[in-house]
Parts: C-alpha cells; structure tokens; sequence
C-alpha cells in the first residue's frame, strides 16, 4: 500500500494568517487531549489582501484542513473527529470571497516510526520512514514521535482529495520498510 504525507504546499508563499483571541495557544503538535479541551467551534479573522493565498491546508495556528478534505477525510475514516474554525475577513466587503470554515482534525496517532528513520539533533527526522507492519492498513493517521503534525494518507485518500482540485497541497510518497 502507497502512503503520502498531507501537507500545505511548500509553493504556497504567503498563506492567509488565521488570528483571533479564541485561537491563543492553539498547539501546532496537538494531542488527542488538546483538542479535546477544544470549543467545537471558534472564530478567527484574517487582514486579507490580493497578495495572500487562500490554501486548503493552513498550518498555522494548528494544523487546519478546508472543508473538502474534510469530508474526504471522513468518508475514509469513521473514528476521525473535527472542530471548525469559521473566519472572516476584517473587511465586510471581502466576506463572499474570503470567509470559510476550516477544521481541526484529531485522528488515530500510530508509533510507526521505523526504527531506519534517522532523527537529527534538533529532534526532528531527515525523512519519515514508516514501518508498514505497524500501521494496520489504515488510510488516515498520525505517526507519533514527530515534532510537526503531519498527516499520512493512503494513496485512495490522496487520489480523492486530487480528484477536488484543491489549492495549495502537497502530496509527498512516504517511503515504506
């Protein structure tokens, strides 16, 4: 089985920033506990301009998904769990244009790190090697051990989510031992 990482594209060069008085100390690495002490849904507001990208993966505050992947993410996993973060603009008149919902998922975090995957001094890994023993045949999860909320996804997942046309991801083969 072939599996990507789910990721905002590294071409996306000035994404929206999603801020807001209920997003403080919104973890980028979020533990099934965070994002159980979540609201369901909280607001954020965007200072929105011509030159800033509306991508269907932000990273920042958290790791936040559009709402297409969202409902290819569910369709493919029926344990996976979401909170919304509606946002607005500051300006009215850019509300048609610029206001969506975006979503915190919390899904099945798997201690599939192969034991090959060489971790750097600063913690982090020089690339992701999954243990394919260890991931059970999932479609949708979390490796656990990593310092960025990365997302991997089967390759029917990731053949969905293109089939949407989405702006702004990228997909990248895991390599698999």
């Amino acid at each position: 089985m072939e599996y990507y990482l789910l990721a905002q594209s590294e071409h996306v060069v000035n994404p929206i920033k999603v801020i807001g008085p209920n997003l403080e100390g919104y973890p980028h690495e979020m533990t099934h506990r965070q994002f159980a002490g979540l609201e369901d849904a909280v607001v954020g507001y965007v200072r929105y301009d011509e030159t800033q990208e509306i991508p269907d993966i932000l990273s920042q505050p958290t790791y936040m998904v559009s709402e297409a992947i969202k409902k290819v993410l569910a369709m493919y996993d029926d344990n996976i769990s979401f909170k919304a973060v509606q946002i607005f603009p500051n300006e009215q008149s850019q509300i048609p244009s610029v206001a969506r919902a975006y979503w915190i998922y919390d899904c099945v975090m798997e201690e599939c790190i192969h034991a090959d995957a060489i971790k750097l001094p600063n913690g982090a890994y020089q690339e992701i090697i999954i243990d394919k023993r260890k991931i059970k045949g999932r479609n949708i999860f979390r490796p656990k051990g990593l310092q960025q909320n990365q997302l991997v996804v089967s390759l029917a997942v990731a053949e969905s989510i293109l089939r949407r046309n989405p702006y702004g991801v990228s997909l990248k083969k895991v390599e698999m031992r």
